[in-house]
């Protein structure tokens, strides 16, 4: 083993142990699978920080698909899904499998329904039955060994026909979702949410006729994941219901309409409240991907309550084995009706702030796992050399610097612990300088989830420096 990689190996286990400790900080957003992070490897077991709902293969996969086979490469991003029977129901795009514990790595279990590609299928039964799927380019060729979310029947007294009008299809290069048409503040305006505008930059609104609807510059909640938008096309939406409170009550049913699983078809989703917050609805109704914008409308008085936004997605613990939340599964929507303010950034510093979150999150991802492989004395420098790589110039410098020297000389140390100091040092070069007023509040809070994942590295890589320092005064220790 080189010298300098052996030093770094002696001192890694730090970083792995408060990695270990701390766990994965959530960081919202699952990822959509098109990212570049350095490749995972087999014998990795450490605690990833990544994105909610996410994890990475440690092995390749061969997945079939309506097209034949697809290899996707050890490294590749995944949205975590559920489990059954011991294994994890995870997605790459559209495609959807199941894999054993130990191919992959990284595990943070919260979801948040996205946008498929264009090109995700389903088999017929999969809108009506709700099948929980995920964003991406592949076609998915659905087995027995996926778990199925089945829908209740169908409210008797819901009008599809009078509210199926309402309900929008979102369109763009990255992927499908959902609006909705709602009168607010006296004007029949599009409402979506603002990660589907982050994640969907060029997205386009259609009635289900095919008819689109034009917008005018969209404003963003302060405080909450949602997106407003005048339009001119459609003089009619549904009814707001202006005091969620004091209307609804838990077990009252619902019916959320969406393009679930990107079908480019309206589908009705019923359910019930399950619970109320200041800015959030609960409901049973199982949403799917492509729904987030969806409108959720209370059954009884026909009003718009809330737009379905998230998901969460954990393990059953013994206490809630015999609860209502035994399913692991729970969803929200943002309501319209507590949004105290609202934000109008231009479509050009929306979608600088998208790619800033963007950045940010990649070179989270590179320097988890940068000190993971240090930790696990498993350095190939190479994988964090790649012209996409965040960490690329301070990785080469590093590899041309021990490069010349004598392999497990003083120079050699100093140049790792060098190293190791310039790690921490980036674990906040690129949060410090960012300001909470640059930013709308949607994308302020997704860069706080990193923020928080930058604390736990630093504080990793500054107690390996601390460990480093100390073998170095003595070798012996």
């Amino acid at each position: 083993m080189k010298g300098w990689l052996f030093f770094l190996a002696g001192v890694g286990c730090a970083i792995g142990a408060v990695l270990y400790f701390h766990g994965a900080p959530p960081v919202d957003h699952a990822d959509t699978g098109t990212g570049s992070a350095p490749a995972e490897t087999a014998s990795s077991t450490s605690p990833l920080v990544s994105q909610t709902g996410a994890c990475w293969l440690t092995k390749p996969v061969t997945i079939p698909s309506t097209y034949g086979t697809v290899t996707l490469p050890q490294g590749t991003a995944l949205r975590y899904l559920g489990e059954q029977g011991g294994n994890i129901t995870v997605a790459n795009g559209s495609m959807t499998f199941s894999v054993t514990p130990d191919m992959v790595a990284g595990l943070t279990r919260q979801v948040e329904p996205a946008a498929p590609e264009p090109q995700a299928t389903a088999p017929d039964d999969a809108t009506a039955q709700g099948f929980l799927s995920t964003a991406g380019a592949f076609v998915m060729n659905l087995t027995n060994r996926i778990p199925w979310i089945h829908s209740a029947p169908l409210v008797s007294s819901f009008d599809f026909q009078k509210y199926g009008r309402f309900l929008l299809i979102a369109d763009g290069t990255a992927g499908k979702a959902s609006g909705s048409l709602v009168l607010y503040q006296g004007k029949v305006r599009l409402v979506t949410n603002a990660h589907v505008l982050s994640e969907i930059p060029d997205a386009r609104f259609s009635q289900i006729d095919s008819q689109e609807v034009p917008t005018g510059a969209f404003s963003y909640a302060d405080g909450a994941d949602l997106a407003v938008a005048d339009q001119s096309t459609c003089t009619e939406g549904l009814e707001m219901m202006t005091d969620v409170d004091k209307e609804v009550s838990v077990g009252d049913d619902v019916v959320v309409l969406g393009n679930s699983l990107g079908s480019d078809v309206v589908t009705v989703i019923p359910g019930k409240v399950t619970g109320l917050g200041p800015d959030l609805v609960e409901v049973d109704a199982k949403f799917v991907e492509g729904n987030s914008g969806s409108p959720i409308i209370h059954v009884k008085t026909g009003k718009l309550i809330g737009i379905a936004t998230f998901a969460t997605v954990r393990n059953v613990d013994l206490l809630s084995k015999d609860s209502q939340f035994n399913s692991g599964v729970r969803r929200f929507g943002y309501r319209l009706d507590t949004v105290q303010g609202w934000q109008h950034p231009s479509a050009g510093q929306f979608m600088a702030e998208a790619k800033t979150v963007e950045a940010v999150r990649k070179k989270t991802e590179y320097l988890f796992y940068l000190g993971r492989d240090l930790s696990n004395g498993n350095v190939s420098l190479s994988k964090y050399q790649a012209s996409d790589s965040p960490l690329r110039d301070l990785v080469t410098e590093f590899g041309s610097d021990v490069g010349g020297l004598h392999p497990g000389g003083l120079d050699t140390h100093e140049s790792a612990l060098r190293f190791i100091r310039a790690l921490s040092y980036e674990t906040q070069s690129d949060i410090n300088p960012l300001r909470r007023q640059d930013f709308t509040w949607y994308h302020w809070h997704e860069l706080e989830m990193d923020m928080q994942a930058r604390t736990v590295l630093k504080k990793a890589y500054d107690q390996m420096l601390s460990v480093a320092e100390a073998r170095l005064d003595n070798p012996f220790r």
